[in-house]
């Protein structure tokens, strides 16, 4: 991978210069239309504080949520055969320990949330069929979460933190790799996982450290992505789809323990999301 990094940056056995990169990258020449989405989901929410000085626990949860947004669908200006996606949209979430399937119990702290946000999403296709694909996704989100907890609790070092959220506005981030299956011309199915994770407390400058970070580790392949093809061929979809995903997974398990890592930093409120979707892309 380092090689073929080296490689983007130069471009010296590519049909790509650095000014040819940067046109794609940026889509000056781009002529791809913007189709509008809607998209309702539900799923579980596992709410927790990653602080091992709370000695609680919070309720499971669930999560109902709406989108709505922009995408474009192309053919890759490489190879015939890969159709890649983005999108930004921007979203409003409830997230309620009682919103939820019958036979469940509570467990812990009941919380009642809500959470909006902006989201950017692209992917690849995989074709199942000449009528069917299937998207293999990344995306990268900022949101707001107004969190209240339902009761407090009898710890006073719990009740400390609770406090720091309960009823507050918190600025988090979060990502989210899925699959999406195109059903037909207008609708597709959605599985996801998202983690979360919400700052008692912003520090802009390592913020600013940490969101640079992931863009640098996330963008160069983005930046790279026609020598990348022409190296990985028809499996980069793949590859793209685990090395994004993995490398966010890492990034934000460390941001448990520390919020804005590689930076020292507190720990988080972190919500764990499963959820399945329906998307309707309007013509």
């Amino acid at each position: 991978m380092l090689l073929i990094l080296l490689r983007c940056e130069y471009a010296n056995a590519s049909n790509y210069d650095i000014y040819d990169l940067t046109k794609i990258y940026f889509n000056i020449d781009s002529k791809d239309d913007n189709k509008s989405f809607f998209q309702a989901s539900y799923g579980l929410s596992l709410p927790e504080f990653s602080d091992k000085i709370f000695t609680e626990s919070i309720s499971k949860s669930y999560e109902s949520k709406i989108e709505y947004g922009f995408v474009r669908n192309k053919l890759n200006y490489l190879r015939s055969n890969l159709n890649s996606k983005s999108s930004e949209s921007i979203f409003l979430t409830n997230v309620s320990s009682h919103f939820k399937p019958g036979l469940t119990d509570f467990t812990g702290f009941t919380i009642d949330a809500w959470e909006f946000g902006f989201k950017v999403k692209n992917g690849f296709a995989l074709d199942l069929s000449n009528k069917s694909k299937m998207y293999l996704n990344h995306s990268s989100i900022m949101q707001w979460n107004r969190i209240d907890f339902e009761s407090n609790s009898k710890n006073e070092k719990n009740d400390e933190m609770i406090t720091k959220f309960d009823q507050n506005f918190k600025f988090g981030t979060g990502f989210s790799p899925s699959i999406e299956i195109l059903l037909d011309e207008n609708f597709s199915f959605e599985i996801a996982y998202q983690h979360d994770v919400y700052y008692p407390e912003f520090e802009g400058g390592k913020w600013i450290g940490a969101f640079l970070f992931d863009n640098i580790s996330q963008q160069w392949v983005e930046y790279c992505e026609p020598i990348l093809i022409e190296e990985i061929t028809d499996y980069y979809p793949s590859s793209k789809f685990i090395y994004k995903n993995l490398l966010s997974f890492v990034t934000q398990e460390f941001r448990r323990e520390q919020m804005f890592w590689p930076f020292k930093s507190k720990s988080s409120l972190n919500f764990d999301v499963f959820r399945f979707g329906i998307t309707y892309t309007f013509d």
